[in-house]
Formats: C-alpha cells, structure tokens, sequence
C-alpha cells in the first residue's frame, strides 16, 4: 500500500540515497514560515545563504574552512589549535540573511563574541559537544570581515 506518490512519479526509482541497512531514504528540507508568503526574494536569499554563501577566505591560522554543510545549513570550521578565535572574510554571490557557522574542536569555555567589520553582532550560540554552533542576525551583501572571540 503507498500513500498516493507511486503514481505520480515520486517513487523510488532515483533521486535517493540508501542507509547503512541498504533502505532507500530521501532527505528534504522544510521552510514553513522561513519566510512571509510570496516574498519570494528573502525565501532566495535565504536559501543562497546555505546553497552558495560565496567564497570564505581565511584570515588567521587559528581555524581552517572545512566545508558548506547543505544538511545542516551551516558553514563548518575546525580549530587547529588552542587559541579561542575564528576570523575569516566573506565575500557573498548574493545577500547572506542569518549566516551560521560551526567550529568543530573549540576549546573555548567562557563568553563567545562575534565581530562583522569590527563592530559587536547579534548572535545566538550552542555548544554541541566539541562544536561551536553560532547563528548571526545579519545580512550581508558585500565583503565582511567575521571575527569569533
């Protein structure tokens, strides 16, 4: 028994990935109230922002740019070292809406400050394990310097 899709052609057939089991499985992503209905530019930038951030340049040595985790939505990081700070730039394709990063490997304890261009931003933090997990209120639509202390 389906629930309907095997006639409309959203079956298995492709477009899948199979688990460690061998049973097929399909990830989605859900944007209920990402944004307000039909603002179809901010839904863009949003989803832009996890999609194609644009390119990030290291600034320090303190952490290396590991990748853009399209699951996740975030832009990952590893400390390689032990001092507490993360800086880098980022120079976005369109406007970046809400940026989030994680730093795997953070051996930081205390208070977390993060800078765009110098000056303090508004941000969310979690810790998660050994990770850093950082959401920026922001939108970014040309090159900015990111710091984390």
């Amino acid at each position: 028994m389906s629930a309907g899709f095997y006639r409309v052609g959203l079956d298995f057939n492709d477009h899948y990935q199979v688990d460690s089991a061998g049973r097929k499985f399909r990830r989605h992503v859900m944007l209920i109230d990402a944004s307000k209905p039909y603002n179809y530019k901010e839904l863009r930038n949003q989803i832009t922002t996890w999609l194609d951030p644009g390119r990030i340049t290291m600034l320090d040595n303190n952490c290396e740019f590991v990748r853009i985790d399209r699951i996740y939505r975030s832009i990952i990081f590893k400390s390689i070292n032990d001092r507490i700070r993360c800086k880098f730039s980022i120079t976005p394709n369109k406007t970046v809406i809400n940026p989030t990063f994680t730093i795997k490997n953070w051996k930081g304890e205390g208070k977390v400050q993060v800078l765009l261009n110098g000056s303090k931003a508004d941000i969310r933090l979690a810790r998660e394990g050994n990770s850093l997990l950082i959401w920026v209120r922001a939108a970014i639509n040309k090159e900015t310097t990111i710091s984390i202390l």
